[in-house]
């Protein structure tokens, strides 16, 4: 019983772990994508959707940051 209990113990603090390290980058991502600072409200709602919406969500924030280049205006007069 000492083992199972021990082991649920781990397995929440690693989750617990990985929430809060998806919770940084994510805000860290929103941020530099808005390029602006969420407001709590915007933070609050953005923390509590579940761990997969959240990893889905820097996903896509990650991939629009990288594909959003300036525009190459070098052509214009």
């Amino acid at each position: 019983m000492n083992s199972t209990m021990i082991e649920n113990r781990e397995y929440v603090e690693n989750l617990h772990n990985i929430n809060s390290n998806v919770n940084l980058r994510l805000l860290a991502s929103a941020t530099k994508f808005f390029k602006q600072e969420l407001d709590a409200k915007t933070r609050k709602e953005l923390f509590s959707l579940p761990l997969v919406d959240k990893m889905w969500l820097l996903n896509e924030y990650t991939q629009e940051i990288k594909t959003n280049t300036p525009p190459d205006l070098s052509s214009l007069y």
